[in-house]
This record gives structure tokens, sequence and C-alpha cells, in this order.
């Protein structure tokens, strides 16, 4: 199912009781939000795509436990796509002085794990950023499953923001690259990082790839 809201300027909030239909195999919410006991959120499911460009207001976003409980319930799902809908893990309206950017580093909303079904992860962010850097390192995922991760630099006080923004990408990327973090069975053996982003391999590339 489909279900796309962008006519309007902010996202589409859903009731509850909104087309109760049968379990869904594949999801796709662009610009709305439905939620997060919704029965749209089945074990069934095997492909869950999440999607915002809109403002959002953020209560209807999930806590990092209720994200982590979806995710232990959805036990088939292959394909995960994110853009900007992630736990609210990072408070609005502080400032980013460095005791606060430590206080927020130090932060333990607990963590989630991926469903072994799932092989292919797609995280975008061009809002909420540092949430995604927190989620990516604080989720458990499968040896198995492809993870892309695309985030583009937000406006505002960036000279600031980004001493909790580089660390916690430093911590993002440790944590996918580490197989004692995050019980992967082994560490990476190249790792190549652009302008696009940084992709970790388990063989070699070949020279030709160089």
């Amino acid at each position: 199912k489909h279900y796309d809201g962008r006519d309007d300027d902010d996202c589409y909030y859903l009731p509850e009781t909104f087309c109760q239909a049968a379990p869904l195999f594949s999801l796709t919410l662009s610009e709305c939000i439905m939620p997060w006991t919704s029965t749209w959120l089945s074990p069934q499911l095997t492909f869950l795509h999440l999607s915002r460009t809109a403002d959002i207001d953020e209560t209807h976003l999930p806590s990092f436990q209720v994200f982590s409980d979806l995710l232990s319930r959805l036990n088939l799902l292959e394909v995960l796509v994110l853009r900007d809908i992630f736990p609210r893990t990072i408070p609005e309206n502080h400032d980013w002085s460095f005791a606060v950017v430590n206080t927020l580093l130090e932060n333990d909303y607990g963590s989630a794990t991926l469903p072994q079904s799932c092989t292919r992860w797609k995280i975008s962010a061009d809002i909420m950023h540092d949430d995604a850097f927190y989620l990516l390192s604080h989720l458990t995922i499968p040896d198995n499953c492809l993870v892309a991760v695309s985030t583009r630099k937000s406006y505002g006080d960036w000279v600031h923001q980004e001493r909790y923004t580089i660390r916690a990408l430093d911590r993002a990327i440790y944590a996918l690259s580490s197989p004692s973090l995050r019980n992967r069975s082994s560490t990476p053996q190249e790792l190549v990082m652009s302008e696009h982003g940084v992709s970790f391999y388990d063989i070699e590339l070949p020279r030709a790839r160089w």
C-alpha cells in the first residue's frame, strides 16, 4: 500500500482508525505519519518505506524504545527505508556548548536490532542527521544487510552544532565497522571515503576499482 500526503505543507497525521485493512506485506508512507501502534505495522511486512521533507510535530515521532519494539515485531522485514523519520534523541532549542555536546553524546536511550531477515537498510537525513547518527551507533545490524546512508548539512548554528555532528558521525562509523560492538562476524578489509559517502568492504577491492 502507498499513501502520499504531499498536498499539505506539513506532514499529515493519520488517525488510529484510518483504513484498518488486512495485514500488509509492503507499506510506503510519504509526508504522513501513522500511530506507531497501527495494525499496518504488522509482523507480515517485508518492505517498509517512511519518508518526509515537510515539517513535523515531533510528538508524533517514536521514542527510541517504541522504535526498538517496532523492529522486534517485524520479523520478516527485508527492506527498510527511512528519510528523516527517526526516533527523536536530540532535544530541540538547546545550545551547542562543549558541556552540552558531551552530555548529548553520553545519553543512552538503549539499543535496537534490525531483524535477521533485513538485507537492505537505506537511511537519508537532511533534517534529523544527528538523530540518524545516534540511531546508526545504537543499532545492531545483520551481517548480510547492506546499509546505505545519505546525509546533507543542515542550516542553522552549524559552526557550533558540528561539534556534536562530527563526533556523532565518528561513533556511527565505528559502530558500523566494529564486530565486537554490533555482533558483526568480521571487520571490514577496506574503507572508501568520498564526497558521496563512506563505504566498507568485507574483502579488499580489486585494484581496477581504484
